[in-house]
């Protein structure tokens, strides 16, 4: 997770905490910061399920990364 993927999820955290609507530009940040972590390459497909998955996951990483987990 770089500088600019913490200073990202600090600033729009409402996306991760809440159910919050987003546009495509973040969605796919969202999933490209997802992907840096853990490697994969996974796409946005409209998955709900997938969605809240990969909120959870950046959104941990970001906590870990500010020291609150």
């Amino acid at each position: 997770m770089t500088n600019k993927d913490i200073i990202f999820v600090g600033d729009n955290e409402t996306i991760f905490v809440n159910n919050t609507a987003v546009n495509r530009a973040q969605l796919e940040l969202v999933y490209a910061i997802y992907n840096r972590i853990t490697g994969e390459t996974k796409k946005p497909n409209g998955c709900g399920r997938c969605w809240r998955n990969v909120k959870q996951r950046v959104h941990q990483e970001y906590l870990k990364k500010v020291n609150i987990l």
